[in-house]
């Protein structure tokens, strides 16, 4: 996905924020046995509390923050309370310390990412701040007291809405989002480092002329065939190849094969 500085929350999330984004033909994998006890999902706090008890194991241990959760349909707000040991308490309503993040989505965006639908990331992901996504993310005046903000609102996104161990990212269409023009799937960020997956059909284009980035990229071509324009040239590619992206150049991929495209985006270097 084409990744933006962290001012796009793709958030380029291509990549989640800034460049979030990503995409699989059918490496789901095996489809997991239907609960025969649990034919309805949950209730939201049964839902949130499965997020709390997995990211229990992944809490920082010395940070201090607190998590607000706002609900649509049915219309709940939750709070999620990080203590220094790795203490994790999930609370219904307002009250208490500034938040230093808050999430905004329906009650249908709660029940997809818990059932493994789709991921926080790509719920979350956007070429342009101005853009409106599933899962609406602002930072609150308790984001002031943490030293590197976005960073920890990233590791928060990633490991407390994914309750599978080892955690596990489903790729394909049906798990995807549009974002910075093709289908994008978010997976992983880290300081310096961001990674999406993209399926681009025919009709598509990732990223449009002049969108540019400061750091590294590289598309690493899964399946499929089509052109890319980087830089000034204009190239054919293929599956079983990479291209490297210098840092402030154009970036544009499209296809016109029937079965599109696939795709891995890597960026990396500071300001990724």
């Amino acid at each position: 996905m084409k990744a933006k500085p962290p001012i796009r929350i793709v958030v380029s999330l291509p990549i989640l924020f800034v460049s979030l984004p990503i995409l699989f033909l059918s490496l789901g994998g095996p489809a997991r046995a239907e609960d025969p006890m649990r034919k309805s999902p949950p209730p939201a706090q049964g839902m949130l509390q499965d997020f709390v008890e997995h990211y229990r194991a992944f809490a920082p241990e010395s940070l201090s923050f607190v998590v607000e959760i706002k609900l649509r349909e049915p219309s709940e707000t939750w709070r999620v309370v990080v203590s220094p040991g790795a203490r994790v308490e999930l609370l219904q309503g307002t009250e208490g310390d500034q938040p230093a993040f808050v999430f905004s989505m329906a009650g249908e965006t709660l029940r997809r990412i818990h059932a493994g639908e789709i991921a926080a990331l790509t719920a979350g992901g956007k070429a342009l701040a101005s853009d409106v996504a599933p899962l609406e993310v602002e930072f609150g005046e308790g984001a002031k007291a943490l030293s590197a903000p976005q960073q920890a609102m990233l590791e928060f996104l990633q490991r407390f809405f994914n309750r599978e161990s080892p955690e596990r990212i489903l790729l394909g269409t049906e798990h995807s989002r549009i974002v910075h023009g093709a289908h994008a799937i978010p997976l992983y960020y880290a300081p310096g480092f961001r990674s999406a997956w993209y399926r681009i059909v025919k009709g598509q284009r990732l990223n449009e002329e002049g969108d540019r980035n400061p750091f590294p990229q590289a598309f690493i071509i899964i399946s499929g065939a089509g052109s890319a324009r980087i830089g000034d040239r204009t190239v054919a590619i293929h599956a079983g190849e990479s291209f490297y992206v210098p840092p402030a150049s154009d970036h544009v991929v499209w296809t016109d094969n029937q079965d599109g495209l696939v795709l891995l985006w890597l960026a990396w270097g500071e300001g990724a």
